[in-house]
């Protein structure tokens, strides 16, 4: 974003510069534009927000992809965020539903993976199972996979 923005700067100058040159005077054309800038951002106050709001999620990394979050807007926004950006988070729900949320509406959030999680499984046992044998059988179902170099780095 930094490295845009200054590109930005850059070219702008560098215009200014040009036409200064060639005799046009900028100043006039400079002033016409920061209006024109004026009005354009207080049209995308909202755009503008979403914008910092998002910065500062990414730069204080408070949320990432992967991570599962609540998201307190209006509503209370529970998934999985799959995109994010400076504009807005994208979260899909346990049901599928993919929310989209503009960073700027965003008041709290809570994470529910950041640098440690839980697994939760629902399985399923045989009312006349012996339930200490069905607990040891998924002890060395996870110590296995805990133990497998393809699963191992994921626990």
């Amino acid at each position: 974003m930094v490295e845009s923005t200054l590109k930005v700067i850059i070219v702008i100058i560098s215009l200014i510069a040009v036409l200064q040159t060639l005799g046009v005077n900028a100043t006039s054309l400079l002033a016409g534009v920061s209006v024109l800038g004026l009005a354009v951002g207080f049209g995308a106050q909202a755009l503008i927000k979403d914008v910092f709001t998002g910065f500062f999620i990414l730069l204080e990394d408070q949320y990432g992809v992967g991570d599962v979050v609540t998201v307190n807007t209006s509503d209370q926004l529970t998934g999985t965020v799959e995109r994010l950006n400076l504009r807005v988070t994208v979260l899909r729900a346990m049901d599928g539903t993919v929310h989209i949320v503009p960073n700027g509406q965003i008041q709290t959030v809570s994470v529910s993976s950041k640098d440690w999680s839980q697994v939760v499984a629902t399985v399923s046992v045989s009312y006349g199972s012996n339930i200490d044998r069905a607990l040891e059988v998924l002890q060395a179902v996870s110590d296995e996979m805990h133990g497998d170099p393809k699963w191992g780095s994921t626990f």
